[in-house]
């Protein structure tokens, strides 16, 4: 077996120690693990590669349907003009199989972005909008109808919430 300068089996922490601070960079060697309290709860501290690396520790009893928490990739432009469509394509990593959500906001003036609107009456009947995910060409979709009171050429973000198998 091969061993570190410290007698341990290499791949092995050289220790682990358990503590309320944060430890400062210039503590510590390359494979040591230290589990820190703080007001949020418990963090495992790592070092490699010369600096300290943090993980969130998780309550297992807690939450156990969700089992992951989604990335987002965004995408900000500008909606199509009254009547027209445009299409977004979100990168090859975010696919059919891993998303999760997608939302859409729209800025309608100053401070305000609206990011849900249905019904029959009132906005929802003036602004006159669709989103589409369009699974086989792995595309968004935004349709702009024709209204006296448009959302065509505004600002928009969409975000895409997907889950990253790769982790």
């Amino acid at each position: 077996m091969s061993t570190t300068r410290r007698g341990l089996q290499k791949g092995k922490a050289t220790r682990t120690k358990a503590g309320v601070a944060s430890p400062l960079n210039s503590t510590g060697i390359d494979g040591d693990i230290r589990v820190v309290e703080t007001a949020k709860g418990p963090k495992l501290k790592v070092r490699s590669n010369g600096k300290w690396w943090t993980a969130d520790l998780v309550d297992e009893t807690q939450n156990q349907t969700a089992g992951f928490v989604p990335k987002v990739w965004v995408d900000r432009g500008i909606t199509p003009g009254m009547g027209a469509t445009s299409f977004v394509y979100p990168p090859d990593y975010v696919t059919n199989n891993t998303i999760v959500a997608i939302s859409f906001g729209v800025s309608l003036g100053t401070n305000e972005r609206t990011y849900f609107s249905l019904g029959d009456s009132g906005a929802a009947l003036i602004y006159d909008m669709f989103v589409h995910y369009n699974k086989k060409l792995k595309y968004v979709k935004i349709e702009i109808k024709g209204s006296a009171d448009s959302v065509d050429l505004k600002d928009y973000t969409l975000a895409v919430f997907y889950e990253d198998r790769k982790s």
